[in-house]
């Protein structure tokens, strides 16, 4: 907020001062704010928070003065003997030293008004991340019951895109990849592909099983024992 905003704040007119130095911020905005990036809003947060510090300064001190001329200033040392005897510092302006110039031996009220005592936030403000976190599930055992099916409004998992260039020894494979199980083959059982499709999904997920072909010759061996 520029100079001439503070010396021209009045207490009459304090709450309107206040709005017309917010709406300067506002009005100065040509992006709207979710479309700002983050070091964008990072940049207005900022300016908003130094105009309403020093806003916050100004207001005290025109309160605390109720009308009259105030000289800002701070004790730098006092002595006590009869009466104290205090040293006041304050900023060497032409109108300070006008002040103080046609004031001397007249009365004075000291008025001990610090506005770091009103500077303050409930919670920091925070521009919004140019790209948000991901989702995370607090609740524990969340994920485990959708990778079992529990729950009665849950759905079985969707198969992974079926890319028509991939084999179906290499289907199963990304099958086996998306966290997807056996039942999701979509070849007719028993079929060569059906069986590609399996061989490729346990070669991923490490399964010693052996190919489907011979799987089968094993079941028709005949029992050579029983035979005999």
């Amino acid at each position: 907020m520029a100079d001439k905003s503070l010396d021209e704040m009045t207490a009459e007119t304090l709450s309107g001062d206040l709005r017309d130095v917010m709406l300067t911020h506002i009005r100065s905005m040509e992006t709207p704010w979710s479309k700002l990036s983050e070091k964008a809003q990072a940049d207005k947060i900022y300016a908003i928070t130094n105009a309403t510090e020093t806003i916050v300064r100004r207001a005290v001190a025109l309160i605390a003065s109720h009308g009259n001329e105030p000289v800002f200033g701070r004790i730098a040392k006092f002595t006590v003997k009869d009466e104290i005897k205090a040293e006041l510092v304050a900023s060497s302006s032409v109108a300070n030293i006008e002040k103080v110039a046609e004031n001397i031996g007249q009365p004075a009220i000291i008025i001990f008004a610090n506005p770091e005592q009103f500077i303050g936030q409930k919670s920091e403000a925070k521009p919004d991340k140019d790209q948000p976190d991901l989702p995370i599930d607090d609740e524990d055992g969340e994920d485990d019951e959708s990778q079992r099916g529990g729950g009665a409004d849950l759905k079985p998992m969707e198969p992974a895109p079926d890319d028509s260039a991939l084999t179906p020894f290499e289907q199963g494979e990304g099958a086996a990849k998306h966290g997807l199980d056996l039942s999701h083959n979509p070849f007719e059982e028993g079929s060569e592909a059906w069986s590609a499709w399996r061989d490729g999904f346990n070669f991923a997920v490490g399964a010693d099983v052996p190919p489907a072909d011979k799987a089968d010759e094993d079941e028709e061996q005949p029992d050579e024992t029983e035979d005999a």
